[in-house]
């Protein structure tokens, strides 16, 4: 797991090819990305979806992670908490959908962290994670961008 301000993204496009195409996406965005709900930013190997989503509470995040994707959450507007716990450790998934890539989980997080406006983080596969653990009053805009995992 990475978490950064956007403005230091930078640093980390040597990790993988297509970060460079991911935060150049992300540097764009503005109050009308809102409007939509899925960019493609290069067909299926990398796009985004977006969304304006109250926070659950910690009890009602749920830990989740992904076996063929990169997974970036960028908070464009408010907080959210985020739940984080080593995949390894997860235990068996309660379930899998291979058309979002996302498997789901019972656990609870070894780790919390605010996820502030201008800030993103960036889940690999091992990084079982649980957004929206905020009260729900905290609303955060939000665009989460998906790497396939395919060089």
């Amino acid at each position: 797991m990475i978490i950064a301000p956007l403005t230091a993204a930078d640093r980390y496009l040597p990790m993988h090819p297509a970060l460079a195409a991911a935060f150049a996406f992300l540097r764009q965005v503005d109050e009308k990305t809102f409007d939509a709900v899925r960019f493609e930013i290069d067909g299926e190997r990398i796009y985004a979806d977006v969304a304006a989503v109250p926070g659950r509470g910690r009890d009602g995040a749920k830990f989740e992670s992904h076996r063929q994707h990169i997974d970036i959450q960028f908070c464009y507007e408010g907080t959210d908490e985020i739940g984080w716990k080593d995949a390894a450790e997860l235990s068996a998934p309660v379930s899998y959908s291979p058309e979002k890539d996302s498997a789901k989980y019972a656990d609870t997080p070894d780790y919390w962290f605010t996820l502030n406006a201008g800030m993103f983080v960036i889940f690999y596969p091992e990084d079982g994670h649980a957004p929206l653990g905020g009260a729900p009053e905290m609303t955060a805009k939000k665009v989460i961008v998906k790497i396939l995992l395919d060089e």
